[in-house]
């Protein structure tokens, strides 16, 4: 299933930099910005005493980076407060 395969890569790109992967990606209440989302954000900015905004664009950038990114991904963005889509 297409969420199981883009939950495997964000926790690849989590447990890269060094953060826990108890994650969840949803599809998204907001179909109009995205198809998916992964909220927890908010969880590890708290865990790691770091703001949403900087923990975020962390998450994008190292997914962003995967050599395989155009066969699991169009985009993938950081939108604010804590929301990567």
């Amino acid at each position: 299933m297409l969420i199981d395969i883009l939950k495997e890569k964000i926790i690849i790109a989590f447990k890269d930099l060094g953060y826990e992967d108890d994650i969840r990606v949803i599809k998204s209440n907001r179909p109009d910005l995205c198809d998916y989302q992964c909220d927890d954000v908010f969880k590890l900015a708290k865990i790691n005493k770091k703001k949403p905004t900087e923990v975020g664009e962390e998450i994008v950038k190292q997914i962003n980076k995967f050599k395989d990114f155009n066969d699991y991904f169009k985009e993938v963005t950081f939108a604010n407060p804590g929301f990567i889509i």
